[in-house]
């Protein structure tokens, strides 16, 4: 594996470009990347952070650009952890679209998983999401979330203790159920 450290122009980034899988478990770590470089892992698949306990959030909207191939996240036991993207003042950009698992286990802070600032193909391939053990979590699915979750498949939500908007839950699966009658009369 070849780590690269360019310098271009006044501008310094780091690429990795065959590293396909990332693990971080039980390290001391307050974030993932530099602030100070761009970042290249075009070719990253999957992202899993375990037990990194001063960790406030586990990416910010300026990373996903260069993660445009990532298909899963998992993320568990991280206890500082508040939101899965650092709130910032990124406003309507497509992230994540070929992201198609996620996977949020025993977050004992985790108060945010999704921003509403985010571009409408935002997770457009998410397929299966699993929450478990975040007890301070209370909402799954903000309504506007709603049109981003189109390919959902798979929802498991178990001992989230504050979890009380299950009606947004609802209303993503009747648009669901919408869209499945629109292509079932579109294509017979």
């Amino acid at each position: 594996m070849f780590v690269y450290y360019v310098q271009q122009q006044r501008e310094k980034y780091v690429s990795i470009p065959k590293l396909e899988s990332l693990e971080l478990s039980s390290i001391n770590i307050q974030k993932i990347w530099s602030d100070q470089y761009d970042h290249c892992f075009e070719n990253l698949l999957t992202l899993n952070v375990t037990d990194c306990g001063n960790l406030k959030y586990l990416l910010s909207f300026s990373i996903p650009e260069s993660l445009v191939n990532l298909e899963s996240i998992f993320v568990s036991e991280c206890q500082m952890m508040e939101d899965i993207f650092r709130p910032e003042d990124a406003e309507y950009i497509d992230v994540f679209p070929k992201l198609k698992k996620m996977e949020i286990i025993c977050m004992e802070k985790l108060c945010t998983i999704w921003k509403s600032d985010i571009g409408l193909h935002s997770f457009s391939n998410l397929n299966s999401l699993m929450i478990r053990e975040c007890h301070k979590l209370v909402t799954i699915f903000p309504n506007y979330m709603g049109q981003r979750l189109q390919s959902l498949q798979s929802l498991t939500v178990k001992d989230c203790e504050l979890v009380e908007n299950t009606y947004l839950i609802l209303q993503i699966f009747r648009t669901l159920v919408i869209l499945m009658k629109q292509i079932w009369v579109i294509y017979f």
